[in-house]
């Protein structure tokens, strides 16, 4: 088992990172070992809150994570989760897109609208609001990067083990929202 952010365990050839040529752990062990014998789990979140830091060798800081773009995946499972009244959920849901096991039986049109090119978040160490467009999304054919993407609509900032004065301060400033769930 490896644990990775979303850009370094997606398949990266499923991404606009194939057209840089760049590559990655969830490409490797998938070359490597054979997609049978590798599952690649991603995360999405649409908003909420992360520690994150805003460059290299800098402190973590408590950030707001801004509700992603109409035009992401992340958006797009956000909408699903709110205009789907079959769906029950806390705000988080799982989506399978590729098992091992032939009796699982899969979506052929989830796989298919999953993998439309979408612009995709990823969020890491660090995390940059004012220039989040350009910093952290990129292209990517969701369905086929991840075998199963798990969507948390509002994350929560994970609490350092070290608190910094500046991260304690900016978690005392946030007012979460109530929408749509902890009304």
């Amino acid at each position: 088992m490896c644990k990775a952010h979303n850009s370094h365990i997606g398949d990266a050839r499923e991404t606009g990172s194939r057209r840089a040529r760049e590559i990655n752990i969830g490409q490797l062990v998938r070359e490597r070992f054979g997609i049978a014998n590798t599952f690649n789990i991603g995360f999405t979140t649409y908003t909420g809150t992360v520690t994150a830091a805003d460059s290299w060798d800098m402190d973590p800081n408590f950030k707001r994570v801004r509700p992603s773009l109409d035009e992401s995946v992340e958006f797009l499972l956000h909408e699903a989760m709110i205009n789907n009244s079959t769906m029950i959920n806390d705000g988080q849901y799982f989506l399978l897109f590729r098992s091992n096991n032939p009796s699982v039986i899969l979506s052929k049109e989830l796989h298919t609208e999953l993998h439309k090119k979408r612009l995709e978040r990823a969020i890491g160490v660090i995390y940059r609001p004012r220039t989040e467009r350009q910093s952290h999304y990129f292209d990517a054919n969701l369905s086929t990067q991840f075998d199963c993407v798990i969507h948390v609509d509002v994350t929560r900032a994970l609490r350092p083990l070290e608190m910094h004065p500046a991260w304690e301060q900016a978690e005392k400033e946030h007012i979460p929202d109530t929408f749509p769930m902890n009304v």
